[in-house]
């Protein structure tokens, strides 16, 4: 038998099958492609975000799943969730308790701890509002 100077033959499926890849298909590249799924993806992107709002809203007006969906009359001091809140900041209108409050020096107006600042430049500590502090 005589030897072939190629060596190796020939592979028989190069020109007819094409190249074949591993890619991965997601649900985004699958929704493209069908309505029905984009549709699906919408409705449960829009479920997310109003469930979302609505926490967001009871979490704000102090309406938790304990009471029942029932708002309570006095809001909760925004700097510390103390529920005996009874005044707000002259300033920012957010409503804070006594402890969190402050009574400008110059000013005589109630203001929260963010909108006061506090002065040891004599022996007592002074509270100045932000309008007051910067004159």
């Amino acid at each position: 038998m005589a030897e072939s100077s190629h060596g190796k033959r020939k592979c028989p499926f190069s020109n007819v099958s094409p190249l074949q890849f591993k890619t991965h298909v997601g649900l985004r590249e699958a929704a493209r492609s069908n309505p029905s799924l984009m549709d699906a993806t919408y409705e449960k992107t829009k479920n997310l975000l109003q469930s979302g709002q609505e926490k967001l809203w009871n979490k704000e007006n102090n309406i938790t799943d304990s009471l029942q969906g029932l708002s309570v009359s006095s809001k909760p001091c925004t700097q510390c969730s103390n529920m005996n809140s009874t005044t707000h900041c002259n300033f920012c209108g957010k409503a804070f308790c006594e402890l969190c409050s402050g009574r400008c020096t110059v000013c005589n107006d109630v203001f929260c701890r963010l909108c006061s600042t506090l002065n040891y430049d004599c022996s007592q500590e002074r509270v100045f509002c932000l309008s007051c502090s910067n004159a």
